[in-house]
């Protein structure tokens, strides 16, 4: 009984996650993980799920939350829950990761390299959307493999309904788009006179599934949270991009505040000596400036003033319509500060090494510091002592992303070279299709939270899965090198 227990795969592959997920509930939980590694932990055992599905932006999460308070309303369920789906996902892609390169040691190290990343998992036990949009995430680069490595309508298909799902979890997840249509392109050869049947199979159920969500979203939506993501995210960088400042505005007084704030923005950004410090500044001022409640009290009710006017209505409206009108005027500094979050991205600039955070609490005693308005008090003091806790880790995530930064870019290379120059591009290996995807998936998702947001160190660890298949992947293809 216990041999056909262990041989049986779906029995193998339904206990595998539990106890993983047990075990990840349990360090979480009873706060085994240091504080200086997992950083501070909510223990939330409020049995009131309902309150928390205001907090989504997207109808994935709150039909989630729904799913699992038809067996308990309690909260602990629901993470529990969650860090299965987590422990889950990581089997079945390391399943599929050894189907395509017969090696165990490879999968093994694929699974536990996500599993034991303690700040991904962590957002699995939280309360919040990343806690369902990293598993899917994990099984949409499963179902990626699957198709480069086997490739019918079936997967296509389900391929396409997971990327559904993801976009109807987070809106960022429509960055696949692309995924889908680069593999379509990929795999022509392969398809031959079907294309069309092809094409529809990997469009039509993501984009089916994307427009009800949305329709069923904004029919039963109190408020224009969802609109607003947009416009949340571009305010923070109106003022620093606010080197010329519009002649005629609609937003005549509300133009004026930001372009003053953006003056002493950009001075304290260009007073940093180094790259990464810029950056942080970049990053901390932009997320202050989102429209949200942390943005400064004037700014925010200047924003209310104008939503409240009779051709105005909603705070979105007005906060795209701001940034319009000083895109318009600063075209060119938008981009740079674009391609500046783009390398920032890659270099983990809101990990500060020792030396560049010792910098940052000189600066705290500088005058400029000292003579910022009160109103735009950043709270540097708070920053720097989360900052503390992960300087000791700086370099050597910098220098992992390094790493990764020339891997990705030397399979993509290589990966293409090899398809273009196939004889028969019908018989084009997996490694070669995946060595272009993943690649292309990592890159165009880091310069689409560029070009809306700042790097945000929760945006770049929800793809964590992405770069350690890309890691592996190398990893795999060296040993078998060195074998031969």
């Amino acid at each position: 009984m216990t041999k056909y227990i262990l041989n049986n795969w779906y029995i193998r592959y339904g206990f595998f996650p539990v106890i993983l997920s047990s075990a990840l509930f349990f360090a979480y939980y009873y706060q085994f993980i240091p504080t200086s590694i997992a950083g501070s932990i909510e223990i939330d055992i409020t049995k009131d799920m309902g309150s928390k599905a205001s907090i989504s932006r997207s109808l994935g999460y709150p039909y989630l939350m729904w799913f699992t308070s038809t067996f308990s309303d309690d909260i602990l369920v629901l993470r529990f829950f969650q860090l299965f789906l987590f422990s889950f996902s990581i089997v079945v892609l390391s399943r599929e990761f050894y189907l395509l390169t017969k090696s165990k040691l490879m999968s093994y190290l694929l699974g536990i390299s996500i599993f034991l990343n303690v700040k991904v998992s962590k957002y699995c036990f939280a309360i919040t959307e990343e806690a369902l949009f990293i598993p899917l995430i994990i099984i949409v680069t499963s179902l990626i493999i699957r198709v480069c490595r086997n490739l019918n309508i079936g997967n296509i298909i389900l391929l396409s309904i997971v990327v559904g799902l993801l976009a109807s979890t987070r809106p960022i997840g429509v960055v696949f788009i692309p995924a889908l249509l680069i593999i379509f392109l990929l795999n022509l050869p392969r398809i031959k006179r079907k294309y069309l049947l092809y094409l529809g199979a990997l469009m039509t159920p993501f984009i089916v599934l994307t427009i009800s969500e949305n329709y069923l979203y904004l029919l039963h939506a109190e408020s224009d949270h969802r609109s607003r993501t947009i416009g949340v995210n571009l305010i923070g960088k109106v003022p620093q991009i606010a080197v010329n400042k519009p002649e005629s505005s609609s937003y005549a007084s509300l133009s004026d505040l930001i372009y003053e704030k953006g003056v002493v923005i950009r001075k304290i950004i260009n007073s940093q000596d180094s790259f990464a410090l810029k950056q942080y500044f970049r990053n901390v001022l932009a997320v202050e400036y989102h429209d949200l409640g942390s943005m400064d009290e004037d700014l925010s009710n200047e924003i209310g003033r104008y939503a409240k006017e009779q051709k105005y209505h909603s705070r979105e409206e007005v906060t795209q319509g701001i940034f319009i009108e000083y895109l318009k005027e600063n075209f060119i500094k938008y981009f740079q500060i674009t391609a500046l979050n783009y390398v920032a991205n890659w270099q983990l600039s809101e990990v500060l090494t020792r030396s560049d955070l010792s910098k940052l609490k000189e600066f705290t005693n500088s005058k400029l510091y000292k003579s910022m308005p009160k109103s735009m008090n950043i709270r540097l003091d708070h920053h720097i002592n989360t900052l503390t806790r992960h300087a000791i880790y700086a370099i050597y995530a910098k220098i992992f992303m390094f790493i990764l930064f020339i891997i990705t870019n030397i399979m993509l290379i290589l990966g293409l070279f090899k398809f273009f120059n196939s004889a028969d591009k019908s018989e084009v290996s997996p490694f070669v299709l995946l060595s272009i995807v993943l690649p292309l998936s990592l890159h165009g998702y880091f310069l689409a939270i560029s070009l809306i947001i700042n790097a945000q160190m929760r945006f770049i660890l929800t793809f964590w899965p992405i770069m350690m298949v890309i890691f592996i992947i190398a990893l795999s293809k060296m040993v078998k090198i060195r074998k031969a």
